[in-house]
């Protein structure tokens, strides 16, 4: 089953949304996103927590 994830499922205000097979591939992608465009250099342990429990599979 593939994996999703949407900023806006953990209520940040990006239309930014991404899929992969696996959650170990989803969160480098969400890593990235959060580098790149909302300036984080690490996920906060408790955002991370709040990402991976907002992993839909599809």
């Amino acid at each position: 089953m593939t994996k999703r994830f949407g900023c806006t499922d953990v209520g940040v205000n990006c239309n930014w949304t991404t899929t992969a097979d696996s959650e170990e591939d989803i969160m480098i992608k969400i890593k990235e996103h959060a580098n790149n465009v909302h300036g984080f250099k690490e996920i906060p342990q408790d955002l991370a927590d709040k990402v991976k429990s907002a992993i839909k599979e599809q």
